[in-house]
């Protein structure tokens, strides 16, 4: 691979594959950063402090970490796929082109690619981790923020119609991303490369060529953007609440321990 050239003289994709280097560097380093607080809550195995003296007990970060923590661990793993992938072709003839749709990648031909099946497998591995890390993302976002909500005005967040709407949202992401993927696993034909009519061998081929498999994933698409817009809207509202109505914490050696899981949250 010493003269590598992906990005067939074409500034514009030497900037899509100098992205993925940078934001798979990025995540390792917040999941770097993101690891021991996580795992340090994860041991107290605590979501809420003991005390009860301000009412309501605050929130520790534990919530937020549980989304927070595998998210970035999938985010890393998608876009090491991307920066992997992007390299392999480099030994084969890459068509630029023809493939930069609906989350896919440059096309390839199998005939002149030796790593073509492995450039295909990392294609459907990079389009499953997406899927579950833009679902943890959505519900790190909503408890982080209703935990904000809980520990700043003293009412219990989230509430039973949060939990139940933001459940099923994420729910349907998550069925809707992995129905689709499972199914364009199985139209997934590695004897034959991506550049012709009939090919199903990256994820985007399938995308491109297989009407059910897109449906399924443009409906999950749309309720990615429909759970975007929901959740900025509540996390909106319940900074205007908190704004308004946020409680005061008194300092005293038994809410010493509520400030710092405050902080941490916050």
């Amino acid at each position: 691979m010493s003269d590598m050239n992906i990005t067939n003289e074409r500034a514009s994709f030497q900037a899509i594959f100098a992205l993925d280097i940078i934001t798979a560097a990025g995540a390792l380093l917040l999941l770097g950063l993101a690891s021991k607080p996580t795992f340090r809550r994860i041991k107290a195995r605590r979501f809420t402090s003991t005390d009860k003296s301000h009412g309501t007990p605050l929130k520790t970060a534990l919530g937020t970490y549980l989304f927070l923590w595998p998210a970035l661990f999938f985010l890393l793993v998608a876009y090491t796929a991307r920066f992997v992938s992007d390299l392999l072709q480099t030994n084969g003839f890459i068509a630029y082109d023809s493939d930069l749709t609906l989350n896919g990648r440059p096309s390839y031909s199998i005939s002149y690619n030796p790593y073509g099946t492995s450039v295909s497998t990392l294609s459907f591995l990079t389009a499953l981790t997406t899927i579950f890390f833009t679902v943890l993302q959505t519900g790190g976002v909503w408890i982080h923020s209703s935990h904000i909500q809980s520990n700043g005005t003293g009412r219990t967040a989230p509430n039973t119609i949060s939990r139940i709407w933001n459940a099923f949202i994420m729910l349907a992401m998550l069925a809707t991303g992995v129905a689709a993927w499972g199914l364009g696993m199985t139209r997934r034909d590695t004897t034959l490369g991506s550049l012709s009519s009939i090919a199903r061998l990256s994820w985007s081929n399938i995308l491109d060529h297989e009407d059910d498999v897109r449906a399924i994933y443009i409906a999950h698409q749309c309720i990615v953007v429909a759970a975007s817009l929901s959740v900025t809207a509540q996390v909106l509202k319940e900074y205007s609440t908190t704004n308004k109505t946020a409680r005061g914490v008194c300092l005293s050696s038994k809410s010493g321990e509520y400030q710092a899981d405050l902080h941490v949250v916050i």
